[in-house]
């Protein structure tokens, strides 16, 4: 449809209410577009692992939040599965431990995925109605099977239509997406926060990790206790950070990636990437969003968050915001609980910076 985005497309292929998700679990949402990002950098997909446009491959989707098991084994996934991440466009992975749900989109032979499933032992069985692929039980972990084939994440699988297909650790989740597929049931982006978030990503999103507000929730104590000499508190400090913690507003769902381009990260041990610094490649930038409880809460977040920007240090490499970030640009969309942040990147800072942080818990600019 014009207009929509892959993030938006694959995203109202996710049902609302996943079933078998752990109410303990913290989930989290990762999506990754390989085809944006190639075309931005001017890399070609190679054709197999052993092409010599692989190294540029690798280092133009680093920074990706790509399917986490699919990038693992994407060595020997194409034997294993009879596709990989070389053939993908986009992913989008729905993981809650111990369930993990991905979609894929890309250029894909399904007929052969589905005849490579086959022949190393999946079976055609009945979950909800649908004829799903399945290698064993809902969340089994096979011990005995060779490496690529002891996670759960690839029990069940799916052919959704000729671009698209789909896996996951249990087989009621994969089920629960054929119902969204023919509207029998709603998809996440049927939920107007998730949706409104989804929406706001700029066109040329190429990367994000959409989390729970709760894992921004709160700073970190332990980054201002004293622990020279005696390891005494700093009681002044502890209190300086909880009160300026207090100032934002509770964020209920978080965005955070990066748009298409470079800097490139490079390994040292592979081929050279292509320059970084080529004009050729566009400059990435960070991305947050996030979704407030209100739009006036939305706005009152602004002037918190771009002191915190100006001033602010990171706990974990200590280096200041306004050295991670060469600029930012903050803002509330007009009418929604919608809280938007732009980051221009500085100088060594590479574009999955924000990811980094999330999982690191050092987002403190949108700690609250």
């Amino acid at each position: 449809t014009p207009g929509v985005t892959p993030l938006q497309e694959l995203s109202s292929l996710l049902p609302d209410t996943i079933p078998d998700v752990d109410d303990s679990a913290i989930p989290t949402i990762y999506y990754a577009d390989i085809a944006a990002q190639l075309d931005a950098v001017g890399t070609t997909p190679p054709s197999s692992f052993d092409d010599p446009a692989m190294a540029d491959w690798i280092a133009a989707t680093r920074s990706l939040m790509v399917a986490p098991i699919a990038a693992q084994y994407l060595q020997s996934w194409r034997n294993d599965y009879g596709f990989d991440l070389l053939q993908a466009d986009q992913t989008l992975s729905f993981s809650a431990p111990p369930l993990d749900l991905t979609i894929y989109r890309g250029r894909f032979d399904t007929s052969h995925i589905e005849q490579t499933l086959e022949t190393i032992g999946y079976q055609r069985v009945e979950v909800g109605g649908y004829e799903l692929l399945s290698i064993r039980a809902d969340f089994e972990i096979g011990m005995d099977a060779p490496t690529a084939y002891k996670m759960a994440a690839m029990n069940f699988g799916v052919v959704l239509d000729d671009r698209t297909i789909a896996f996951s650790s249990a087989g009621a989740p994969l089920a629960a997406v054929l119902d969204v597929m023919h509207g029998l049931a709603p998809s996440a982006m049927d939920s107007a926060g998730f949706a409104m978030v989804v929406d706001a990503a700029p066109a040329d999103l190429v990367s994000a990790v959409l989390v729970p507000g709760p894992m921004l929730a709160g700073g970190d104590p332990a980054s201002v206790l004293d622990i020279g000499g005696e390891g005494t508190p700093d009681v002044d400090a502890i209190a300086t950070e909880m009160a300026q913690v207090s100032e934002m507003p509770p964020v209920l769902l978080a965005l955070v990636g990066s748009t298409a381009g470079g800097p490139l990260p490079t390994n040292p041990a592979e081929t050279p990437a292509p320059d970084a610094a080529s004009p050729d490649i566009p400059d990435a930038r960070a991305i947050a969003i996030a979704l407030m409880p209100s739009p006036e809460l939305a706005q009152a977040a602004i002037p918190v968050v771009e002191e915190r920007l100006e001033t602010g240090v990171s706990t974990v490499s200590a280096r200041p915001y306004a050295e991670l970030f060469a600029g930012h640009d903050v803002r509330a969309a007009d009418g929604q609980p919608i809280l938007l942040i732009d980051l221009t990147l500085g100088d060594e800072t590479f574009p999955h910076i924000l990811v980094d942080m999330v999982f690191q818990r050092d987002l403190g600019f949108l700690a609250w």
